[in-house]
């Protein structure tokens, strides 16, 4: 897998859709000098830092941000992004917003929270928590799991699936969904995404 770095300030997503969801939310934050690049996959990370770091550009670079979904296990994903970090001869963050001091400085958030488990899916979810159609959203996993067919892995991500399934638009995904104004950039749930932005490429 190539990298190209095009721009001094790199932010790492695990996929294209988080790619999407990045690119449209640092667009709304007027943020247009940070090169947004998708790893293909969160394990990809140890691999894409080692191109990053041999790459003829990186004296250019002078922050890098990573984010990564939580999932079942938020201290564990923060643990996997520091040894990817140390693996590749980066100093890792002490923390989530505690930038290293650089060069390059880099930045670690887990999403939701390095407490709580879950995804970005989450952060969508609850930023559309008081829209009338969770409400069905709500009712149909209910019925889902009355049914006793509910086996999800990462449940908000399926919550996520059958909100934007009641969209006036079809084939979305949440980077579709960034895009095309689906998600409210105001909303509360969203605060600490851009505070981690603001503070990794401040």
């Amino acid at each position: 897998m190539a990298v190209e770095l095009e721009k001094g300030m790199l932010l790492l997503v695990e996929g294209t859709h988080d790619k999407m969801f990045f690119e449209a939310l640092l667009g709304t934050m007027g943020m247009m000098n940070i090169q947004t690049l998708d790893l293909a996959g969160k394990n990809n990370l140890r691999s894409n830092l080692g191109l990053i770091r041999n790459h003829t550009r990186f004296s250019t670079v002078s922050a890098i941000g990573i984010i990564r979904d939580a999932d079942t296990d938020p201290r564990a994903a923060f643990q996997a992004v520091s040894g990817a970090l140390a693996a590749n001869g980066f100093d890792p963050p002490a923390g989530c917003l505690q930038p290293t001091s650089g060069p390059p400085r880099i930045s670690v958030m887990i999403v939701p929270s390095v407490t709580r488990k879950g995804s970005l899916e989450t952060i969508c979810l609850e930023s559309a928590g008081e829209q009338p159609l969770m409400a069905c959203v709500r009712d149909y996993f209910l019925c889902a799991k009355s049914c006793g067919q509910a086996t999800w892995d990462f449940e908000d991500k399926n919550r996520m699936w059958a909100y934007l399934a009641g969209q006036r638009d079809t084939d979305m995904h949440m980077g579709i969904a960034a895009t095309k104004g689906y998600w409210h950039w105001s909303h509360a749930a969203f605060k600490p995404l851009k505070k981690f932005l603001k503070v990794a490429f401040s």
